[in-house]
């Protein structure tokens, strides 16, 4: 396909990302079999390619497997998302000094404008940044190049698919329709399990059959988002890239514990743990909420449980717009002693914090007694010793220290690029 390299786009994405982190410290582990727990051990979030050969299916309760991946050696790891969070800020690090704007799309892919006028130079600039972050990162990345994201989206995953030379893919004039008859329509960026269901309804199997559509039947059919869909294949962007994030509109903090919780001191404790961590992201963000909704979950299959709600929570408007710890913890302690049954275990908690506002633009409110300007800095000095001295240095009393809720996490990786104790020593 000969095009202008001004109106291409390209999307760089980590290959098996979680996982590709795990090894980097790990050598020994390439090539081997490997997956990723979710949170609390539960699920299977990551797979290597040799795991992925086994039939193992992405999102499968870890349990169900347990038996097929202890016959094969798979090794094990929970997840480690500040590790995982610093090699992805380090890889786009990277990709920016060669790329210039780019639009950071996930933890692990990143859209950017590809450099070259034809295929073959664009095709040596993109394998050459391949190769600068496999040796500066050590994390191996794929990437496609089309006229609009959807199109480079399915050129990183054929990439991968066909494991392209120099992990670089475009679509080709001769080869385009061939190809989307090739890719199964849920591969389609956008393409989620409610409209795979709507499109195989209609027949329509492929990305080629969704390509070959009208937009305007797409979109009576499927609604706006179909007919996108359909022009973006065809080639006319409908999404443009987007190098300043948006405004974050909520943060929620959620977290299944370890074992079930009869106490309400150790929900409190959860919360006020919860809480502080989308507290903390919210002056990061200079952000404030408006409002903060508390919730408690109970076993929704809990033969005792069964007639009465699993989920309960309490929405809270807050009089003036807060990231204030202290502040938010006054309102949601209270909250949780409201919503605590002693008649009942309780298997996960969480904070949502909704109604963003920046804090320049906080309305304050005419009878608000509280000394702001303190706040802000004693709250300034907390955030910057945990940042110097490692997270969780200093907390507010009601996290407590005994953590019995904790989440299971019985094969995590050490923190090395995030914690001084576990940065790796030679012997």
């Amino acid at each position: 396909m000969s095009v202008n390299s001004s109106s291409l786009y390209a999307l760089l994405d980590c290959n098996n990302f979680y996982v590709s982190c795990e090894r980097l410290f790990k050598p020994s582990l390439e090539k081997k079999p490997v997956v990723v727990l979710s949170n609390n051990d539960g699920c299977i979030i990551a797979r290597s390619d040799e795991v992925k050969r086994l039939g193992v299916p992405m999102g499968v309760p870890y349990f169900q497997v347990a038996p097929l991946l202890r016959k094969h050696k798979v090794e094990l790891f929970s997840p480690n998302f500040p590790l995982y969070g610093d090699i992805s800020s380090r890889v786009f690090s990277l990709l920016a000094e060669y790329a210039g704007e780019i639009e950071v799309y996930s933890i692990d892919e990143a859209f950017f404008r590809p450099d070259g006028k034809s295929f073959q130079e664009r095709k040596e600039k993109l394998s050459v940044i391949a190769k600068l972050i496999k040796q500066g990162v050590g994390i191996p990345v794929s990437i496609g190049t089309g006229t609009t994201k959807t199109l480079a989206k399915l050129a990183n995953y054929e990439a991968k698919r066909k494991k392209a030379s120099g992990a670089v893919f475009e679509f080709q004039s001769h080869t385009f329709h061939e190809s989307l008859k090739q890719i199964p329509v849920e591969k389609v960026w956008g393409v989620g399990r409610g409209l795979t269901a709507k499109l195989h309804k209609k027949g329509l199997l492929t990305a080629y059959d969704l390509y070959d559509l009208e937009p305007a039947w797409a979109k009576r059919q499927f609604g706006i988002i179909g007919e996108r869909l359909v022009r973006e294949l065809q080639g006319e962007p409908a999404y443009t890239l987007e190098s300043v994030p948006s405004q974050r509109k909520s943060i929620c903090i959620s977290r299944t514990f370890g074992k079930k919780v009869k106490s309400c001191n150790e929900l409190k404790e959860a919360v006020a743990c919860y809480l502080a961590r989308g507290a903390e992201k919210l002056r990061s963000y200079k952000l404030a909420a408006s409002v903060m909704t508390v919730s408690l979950y109970t076993n929704r299959f809990d033969k005792k449980n069964r007639d009465e709600p699993s989920h309960l929570s309490a929405l809270i408007p807050l009089n003036c717009a807060s990231q204030s710890t202290p502040e938010l913890l006054s309102y949601a302690l209270p909250a949780v002693e409201t919503l605590f049954s002693e008649e009942k275990e309780y298997t996960k908690a969480g904070v949502y914090f909704s109604g963003l506002v920046p804090v320049s633009e906080i309305q304050p409110s005419l009878f608000d007694t509280r000394d702001r300007e303190k706040e802000r800095k004693l709250l300034q000095a907390v955030d910057s010793l945990n940042a110097r001295i490692g997270k969780r240095a200093v907390l507010f009393a009601p996290e407590g220290k005994s953590r019995g809720w904790k989440m299971k996490q019985e094969h995590r990786s050490p923190s090395f690029t995030t914690r001084w104790s576990d940065i790796p020593t030679a012997d």
